[in-house]
């Protein structure tokens, strides 16, 4: 519980907070903005989660954090195939405690399809409203994924990636389970797992995501008895921009001698931060025994 609520604290104040911004205002001055992680990926359904930005002199808790979460938006999804609107839908919001804002949007209809573009279009019940639009590039793989010995205790995993044709990005996020019933739903960003693009073969080291909670005992390697899940992402464009500026928000926010002075761009239009963005994806599982 406290971990994603955690997770959502560092979601919303490395997008739109005082430490990515270069001023305070006035509470007088201040006016909540809408926080977006939304995404699609090829033969799934899309799901987004929504919160609200706080202020910088706010105090953190379960309870402010559980209160910007965004559960009342009208969510809609339109499908868009060679120019035509072929599909629309009303997002349906659930709790849902194993993602990181407890609470998501997801469709039932609309399937991700690659090529496809897709609009979502969020209104306020009150009058605001944001949009944006994104496609779905065609997947790519990870070859020769091995997992490497390192101690009694650790161990790596490294894994071959290759160009795409459109050279376009790649993302690399994953997450960890002690057992098959834990498999995870939401995979954060491994460390250093954006990709610009790949001109050529390439062996990558894949890194536990950070461990905000214990940062002082983080380490990049995994543990013999727990295996790794792995999300292997390409991406469009704007997917390299949002994603590395937002690790190096993470990064730089860590250090107490450089502050934070960037923010992340947004595709979103309206007064909002964060992202609405297309996957091609494949998944992978490394079942590590190694002693």
């Amino acid at each position: 519980m406290m971990k994603q609520l955690y997770i959502l604290c560092v979601m919303a104040s490395l997008l739109v907070l005082g430490s990515c911004l270069k001023e305070e205002y006035p509470d007088n001055e201040y006016k909540d903005k809408l926080v977006v992680e939304g995404y699609i990926e090829q033969d799934s359904f899309a799901k987004v989660m929504l919160t609200f930005n706080m202020q910088s002199s706010e105090e953190i808790s379960e309870e402010t954090l559980r209160d910007k979460i965004a559960m009342s938006m009208k969510v809609c999804l339109t499908e868009i195939i060679n120019g035509v609107e072929t599909k629309n839908e009303v997002l349906i919001g659930r709790i849902n405690q194993k993602y990181p804002t407890q609470f998501i949007y997801t469709s039932s209809r609309i399937i991700g399809k690659v090529g496809a573009k897709y609009r979502l279009d969020i209104t306020e019940y009150g009058g605001r409203e944001w949009t944006a639009m994104t496609t779905i590039p065609q997947p790519n793989e990870l070859y020769n994924l091995t997992a490497e010995k390192v101690d009694d205790k650790f161990y790596r995993v490294k894994a071959t990636i290759k160009p795409n044709a459109d050279n376009l990005p790649y993302m690399i996020r994953c997450e960890t389970s002690f057992t098959e019933k834990e498999r995870p739903y939401y995979f954060p960003l491994a460390l250093f797992g954006v990709i610009e693009r790949c001109d050529q073969e390439s062996v990558i080291t894949i890194n536990r995501p950070l461990d905000y909670e214990n940062i002082l005992e983080y380490s990049t390697l995994f543990l013999h008895q727990e295996d790794l899940y792995i999300q292997f992402c390409t991406m469009p464009e704007f997917g390299f921009k949002y994603w590395s500026t937002w690790e190096n928000c993470t990064l730089n926010s860590l250090n107490p001698v450089f502050p934070v002075d960037e923010t992340p761009p947004t595709n979103i239009i309206g007064d909002a931060s964060g992202i609405w963005i297309g996957y091609g994806t494949s998944y992978y599982v490394v079942k590590n025994r190694l002693k």
